[in-house]
């Protein structure tokens, strides 16, 4: 069994936790799987120390076997693929990343209003910030997002017929999301159906609920 070690910065709240989604989604990989892994917390003043020793310079990275893999979503794409939610087949895993590159342009996008929103920046108008970026942006991108779920059957997963890693990433994100602006997707419910499924999914269930205030 190889040994993983999973290596970023401490996340305060959930206010943070907005800006480092596809952590989260690689450690409920390790949840769902039932995977052991080291949970390394670098902290700040160590960070010196320990940059050099990043392929990229930047943090998270994972280590496998000792080993580093860099990049948020090369990780998750990993440990999905190693332990079987990353597509059941080849053009599964495609529209799995496809989908997942798609949320990461919405998550661009949308930062300026995200940030304001759950009070980690402290300019900006909140409700302008809605109107004129949160809302727009939600809507160009959940449309899709919603139309992918829709063309699945709407069964509650983006792709096939199994939770894959892109169900775990927007589920938590509208989750977390919705902790300070409730119904923001409610207009969604192919994609409302997916977060469902994902909170129900028994291996994830006790620990999304026992999840505390800074999710560690």
């Amino acid at each position: 069994m190889p040994a993983y070690k999973l290596s970023y910065f401490p996340i305060k709240g959930i206010a943070e936790a907005h800006f480092f989604p596809v952590i989260f989604v690689s450690r409920l990989l390790f949840v769902l799987a039932g995977e052991e892994f080291e949970d390394d917390q670098v902290p700040f003043d160590q960070w010196t120390v320990v940059k050099p020793t990043c392929p990229f310079l930047q943090l998270p990275l994972l280590t496998v076997d000792g080993r580093p893999i860099p990049q948020s979503f090369a990780i998750a794409r990993y440990l999905a693929s190693e332990f079987g939610f990353g597509g059941q087949t080849a053009f599964e895993a495609a529209w799995v990343d496809a989908l997942a590159d798609q949320w990461k342009d919405y998550f661009v996008e949308i930062k300026p209003y995200l940030g304001v929103a759950n009070g980690f920046l402290k300019t900006g108008d909140v409700d302008q910030l809605r109107k004129e970026v949160g809302e727009p942006v939600r809507d160009k991108h959940f449309a899709l997002l919603e139309k992918a779920a829709q063309d699945n059957g709407a069964n509650g997963f983006f792709v096939g017929r199994s939770l894959t890693w892109v169900d775990l990433l927007v589920a938590d994100h509208i989750s977390v999301f919705e902790q300070h602006v409730p119904g923001f997707f409610d207009d969604f419910p192919a994609v409302r159906r997916i977060q469902k499924t994902v909170q129900a999914e028994p291996r994830l269930k006790q620990y999304l609920e026992q999840r505390s205030e800074t999710y560690f």
